[in-house]
């Protein structure tokens, strides 16, 4: 898989992020801080990751997630 993202902040987790862009996810469903941080976070690796991805990409927990989900079902 291309590395499309970088993510010095916690390099285990680019393979996610790399992941997401190639499959065009429309979620990050997960409990990490520093994946949930990207959401957020005014740090240039995150405001190029919300760019390249054109915020389409939503990163929440899985309460979050399931709120949504249960929400689009009404």
């Amino acid at each position: 898989m291309p590395r499309v993202q970088a993510y010095s902040r916690d390099p285990d987790d680019e393979m996610y992020l790399n992941l997401a862009i190639a499959a065009q996810a429309d979620f990050i469903v997960t409990r990490d801080n520093d994946l949930l941080a990207l959401a957020t976070d005014h740090s240039i690796e995150a405001k190029q990751f919300r760019q390249l991805t054109g915020n389409r990409i939503n990163i929440i927990t899985p309460v979050a997630f399931l709120a949504d989900v249960a929400e689009s079902r009404r």
